[in-house]
């Protein structure tokens, strides 16, 4: 499916200075300081569904980026969101690692992902947003919430969307790995259930779901509550409310996480964030701040009513998602030598 990258290399003193590599190259290798990177990747992102393409489209921050990056305008990933996903993480074709959007598979034990090679080389690496584990190895085999002793009060079974987790499904196995769309049967598959030293994926932190299609304010599905804290679930965090007494949207959180995350980390060490947005993934769902950019009128022929209004409202909620993250970034320092590259995702959707 064709979609929108946009790299945004180095800056120096105002100006592009091209890719990472070229930025360094003539550095003495003793001083020559490694790039932060920050790789955002958004779900089901259509190539007209951005402001460079479609006016109607508000994405202010990503047009503001453009003007500081490469655009490659003619890029193209999978049609569906585990092959891109897989490949993404382990630098290999889909064919090689996974080609279908099941319910099970992803990136095999022996295949390094780019986290732990990150790690290899002095990185501190989280990941952020959208795990995308499907919640099930085998449907017929799932407990029923009162055989699991990780329920608690108000909250139903969680423990299949992780099955090693519960000691009462000790049937799964690594042979059948569920995905974030990259593997999470057994702790050793999902982004930082074991430290990369102890055979972990090589993510040092991370927040999110492990599902496809999380409530976007209450991070359920089909019931379930799925949010997790590195290999643990993440009670308390979801369904929060703000100031107002209204949930949080996921888009929220996550920009929560980033700043959490950013507060507690030495610029001087070189900082992978994979910050990878629900957005726009179904449910289709967004706060009315955003929505109210897509007035509905039915008697306009060239009004977005309905979903097509919440999914661009989503789209907008990204961009300033992306917008406060990079800020962030800016905030700390950072911003000089960071690499950031976002990238759309699966585009099932291609015109609004």
């Amino acid at each position: 499916m064709r979609a929108c990258l946009l790299m945004l290399p180095l800056v120096a003193a105002g100006a592009v200075t091209g890719v990472a590599a070229a930025a360094v190259q003539h550095e003495p290798a003793a001083a020559a300081a490694k790039p932060h990177l920050l790789y955002a990747l958004v779900d089901d992102l259509g190539w007209y569904n951005v402001q460079l393409h479609n006016p109607k489209i508000r994405t202010p921050h990503f047009v503001e980026l453009r003007s500081q990056g490469i655009l490659l305008d003619r890029h193209y990933t999978f049609k569906y969101c585990s092959p891109s996903r897989n490949s993404l993480m382990s630098g290999r074709l889909p064919i090689h690692v996974k080609e279908d959007n099941g319910w099970v598979g992803g990136v095999p034990q022996n295949m390094t992902v780019v986290a732990a090679k990150l790690k290899e080389a002095g990185y501190a690496t989280h990941q952020i947003g959208k795990v995308c584990a499907l919640q099930r190895l085998l449907p017929d085999r799932c407990l029923p919430a009162a055989a699991c002793p990780h329920v608690l009060p108000a909250r139903l079974h969680v423990c299949c969307c992780l099955p090693a987790a519960c000691p009462l499904m000790a049937w799964a196995s690594e042979s059948l790995p569920l995905q974030w769309h990259a593997g999470a049967a057994t702790l050793n598959h999902v982004p930082a259930g074991r430290p990369w030293s102890d055979g972990g994926r090589g993510f040092d932190t991370s927040l999110g779901y492990l599902h496809c299609c999380e409530d976007h304010f209450k991070q359920t599905i089909l019931h379930a509550t799925d949010y997790w804290a590195n290999a643990t679930p993440a009670f308390g965090m979801n369904a929060t409310l703000n100031a107002a007494g209204v949930l949080n949207y996921c888009t929220h959180n996550y920009v929560a996480e980033a700043t959490r995350v950013l507060s507690l980390h030495d610029p001087s060490t070189p900082m992978f964030m994979f910050m990878a947005f629900h957005n726009n993934h179904g449910p289709l769902q967004v706060t009315p701040w955003y929505k109210r950019y897509y007035p509905e009128d039915p008697e306009d022929p060239d009004a977005m009513v309905g979903s097509r209004a919440t999914y661009n409202g989503m789209t907008t909620a990204w961009d300033d998602g992306l917008k406060n993250i990079t800020a962030l970034f800016k905030a700390k320092g950072m911003w000089s030598r960071t690499v950031l590259v976002v990238s759309g995702i699966a585009s099932f959707i291609s015109r609004t």
